[in-house]
C-alpha cells in the first residue's frame, strides 16, 4: 500500500513538473 502511494506521488510530481515546463514555454513564446 505504501508503495502504491509513493509511486502515485511521483506520477503527480512527475505531472506538476511537466504542467509547469509547458506553462513556461507558453510564457516565454
Amino acid at each position: 500500500m505504501a508503495k502504491l502511494e509513493v509511486k502515485d506521488n511521483k506520477k503527480l510530481v512527475l505531472k506538476s513538473v511537466i504542467c509547469k515546463k509547458l506553462h513556461d514555454t507558453k510564457v516565454e513564446d
